[in-house]
């Protein structure tokens, strides 16, 4: 009888509704592709949702759309840096805790063996017994409660499984950051020596032209100044190389000073000929990785409220006994048989002072939580799609424009110093048209690590970045 009045009771229950605000609606496409791109490219149309310069990406492997095989093996190895085999152990941890909660469903089969021996005092009857058993228990879970922290258990390690790829997206990305920082440093730094070797000339000139008495101690004065302007430079700019690289050995778990052989090679900022594989808002929605461990980790957090709220209901559990049982008493009584008991039991809370609802309340707090996070989150990666477009459109213009600027300080410097010597204008022409062209080659170097950064924010934005292996 007790089956059926457990059922009855257990239909009662239901699923708790949490209320949950719903998501905002999802646009169809990026609200700037095409204002950006045409920015960039000048060429743009509204049939063409990158610019007209550069081909599609690769799917996935987006950093090969990099020029650079070194950048390469630095971004493979970044897939398995310590945040992803912390990633991995997270998965492992909730893997085991789907296995233990998908025991908890089914039969428990224990043994039991044990012996007693009775001696009261002189003269009493003295007695042994010795048993051995074994115990079958089986929980019918009528409430779903069980099952529902199954399922609250395999969402985690679904949410675990996604924060791996997650983790690698983010590593990779950071690596891809971290390199055009090196490389940009690297290349300023490259600029300023180029810089401080064309005053140095030009130094030396304006000495040589004062001594034979075609200059002035001014220009000789205005072109120290300027060489010690451009000299004092170096050393910040191999402080911020030094740093950069130390953060990416970090990264990738290096001892210090292990890729400065490597990086050494390095004199610019590789070139990227491809734009990333666009996604619309819906595929990125569906395709990040933290997004969809988000959606998880809501799904886990209702499965638990489920549970906390059937953890209120009767319970019905089945047991079952059957051994072989010895019992020896002093003198002739002697018996040996089979023992065997089969208990069923209906229990359920009647008082707990509000301790179960307690649990429930927490669980139906965790859930709206969960839930204001992904929503959240969603927005956020929506909102970081639609930056990365705008900023790398923006890079791409701006590093234009000072390769234009760059060519016209070089010729400027040119005019400048044949002029110069031709007696028609001051020392000074010369040493602001060489500072110039510093700023522009530094500008330069700026807008081409700021390029290949965006490029790195943007594909880990839609998603790509996140199998294993590279």
């Amino acid at each position: 009888m007790l089956l059926p009045i457990a059922f009855g009771i257990a239909g009662c229950a239901s699923t708790p509704s949490g209320g949950l605000e719903p998501l905002p609606a999802i646009p169809s496409g990026w609200t700037q592709v095409h204002d950006a791109t045409t920015t960039a490219t000048g060429t743009g149309s509204a049939g063409d949702d990158r610019p007209a310069a550069r081909r599609p990406g690769p799917a996935d492997n987006w950093w090969l759309a990099i020029d650079d095989p070194q950048l390469h093996r630095l971004v493979d190895a970044a897939g398995d840096v310590a945040s992803v085999r912390l990633a991995h152990e997270r998965l492992a941890e909730a893997d085991a805790a789907l296995r233990a909660a998908s025991a908890a469903l089914a039969p428990s089969v224990n043994g039991s063996v044990s012996a007693s021996f009775n001696a009261p005092g002189d003269g009493a009857v003295r007695q042994s017994t010795r048993s051995t058993a074994a115990v079958f228990g089986y929980d019918f879970d009528v409430s779903g409660a069980g099952r529902a922290r199954e399922s609250a258990t395999r969402a985690l390690v679904e949410s675990r499984t996604e924060a791996v790829a997650a983790a690698r997206i983010a590593a990779r990305e950071m690596a891809v950051r971290l390199y055009a920082a090196f490389a940009g440093a690297t290349e300023r730094r490259q600029a300023t020596l180029l810089a401080v070797r064309a005053l140095e000339d030009a130094l030396g000139l304006a000495a040589a032209r004062t001594r034979a008495g075609l200059g002035t101690e001014l220009d000789i004065a205005q072109a120290t100044a300027a060489l010690a302007a451009a000299r004092a430079q170096l050393p910040r700019l191999e402080a911020a190389r030094d740093s950069v690289r130390l953060g990416l050995e970090a990264l990738l778990g290096h001892v210090p000073g292990t890729l400065a052989p490597a990086l050494a090679r390095l004199e610019a900022t590789p070139t990227v000929d491809a734009m990333p594989l666009m996604r619309t808002p819906l595929q990125v929605v569906a395709s990040r990785p933290d997004l969809r461990a988000a959606e998880y980790e809501l799904a886990a957090a209702s499965a638990t409220t489920a549970a906390a709220v059937r953890d209120r209901w009767p319970t019905l559990t089945l047991d079952a006994q059957i051994g072989v049982q010895s019992v020896r008493i002093s003198g002739p009584l002697v018996g040996d048989g089979l023992a065997s008991s089969l208990l069923a039991g209906l229990a359920g809370p009647l008082f707990d002072a509000g301790r179960l609802a307690a649990r429930a309340d927490a669980a139906r707090a965790r859930e709206r939580a969960a839930a204001i996070a992904y929503r959240q989150a969603v927005l956020e990666a929506l909102g970081e799609v639609e930056d990365g477009l705008q900023r790398l459109a923006q890079a791409m213009a701006e590093d234009g424009q000072n390769a234009v600027a760059a060519d016209a300080a070089a010729a400027r410097v040119t005019l400048t110093r044949s002029r110069w010597r031709a007696g028609l204008v001051p020392f000074l022409d010369v040493v602001l048209a060489e500072q110039a062209l510093h700023v522009a080659n530094a500008e330069r170097a700026l807008s081409r690590s700021r390029m290949l950064e965006t490029f790195a924010r943007l594909s880990a934005a839609v998603g790509l970045g996140g199998e294993a292996g590279g």
